[in-house]
């Protein structure tokens, strides 16, 4: 979500054609994770009482890694996904804080 999946647009046409240029994650990306089911209330709000657990686990993620790049190159990336295009366009815009 941070660095991949970015569908281009150009005038409100998707110019993202294929998957080949969506950037999917593939196995090799992604690191382990192992899924824990927290027992809580039996009647959820879902269909068949099901409970949310998906995506609000990765909300914070772009945050954290725009702030990780902001803090190394004083580069503040606001779209994603955060690229090393982006941060190259953004440094040469942003005067250096390494002190010399």
């Amino acid at each position: 979500m941070a660095v991949c999946e970015e569908v281009g647009l150009d005038d409100g046409r998707v110019m993202t054609v294929s998957l080949g240029d969506y950037k999917l994650p593939n196995v090799r990306d992604i690191p382990v994770h192992e899924t824990t089911l927290v027992p809580g209330a039996t009647h959820g709000p879902g269909p068949f009482n099901a409970k949310p657990a998906a995506e609000h686990a990765i909300t914070p993620v772009p945050a954290a890694v725009a702030n990780a790049v902001f803090n190394a190159t004083s580069v503040r990336i606001t779209e994603l996904p955060i690229t090393a295009e982006k941060v190259f366009e953004g440094m040469k815009r942003t005067p250096s804080r390494i002190q010399r």
